[in-house]
């Protein structure tokens, strides 16, 4: 459990910090990718899904960042009866203000 807590806590740390060697003009690339198998037990629904997207983002202003994700997204639910499949695109748009571009590490 102690481990858990530390992994989430050094991830939260990367996604929420970032260097304050950012400049305008900088872009941001990412990509994410997400896999779930649940097993029904019982009377209960098993679920079975990924999800993939990738972004890209511009620092417009020393402090604005403006960027956009696509994805998709299928996810498939089996109980012992109904068997359902769920599929979707999205489209984020993203706004970043960096409230202390003058620090090292700079909180989103």
């Amino acid at each position: 459990m102690k481990r858990s807590i530390f992994i989430i806590c050094v991830f939260a740390l990367f996604t929420c910090d970032s260097s304050a060697a950012i400049k305008q003009g900088d872009y941001d690339y990412e990509f994410n990718f997400r896999w779930i198998s649940d097993s029904p037990n019982g009377s209960a629904v098993g679920r079975d899904g990924f999800e993939v997207g990738f972004g890209i983002a511009k620092q417009v202003t020393r402090r604005i960042q403006l960027g956009v994700a696509i994805g998709h997204d299928n996810f498939e639910s089996n109980s012992s009866t109904i068997v359902s499949e769920q599929s979707n695109n999205w489209i984020d748009l993203k706004l970043r203000y960096h409230i202390y571009p003058d620090r090292l590490w700079v909180p989103y």
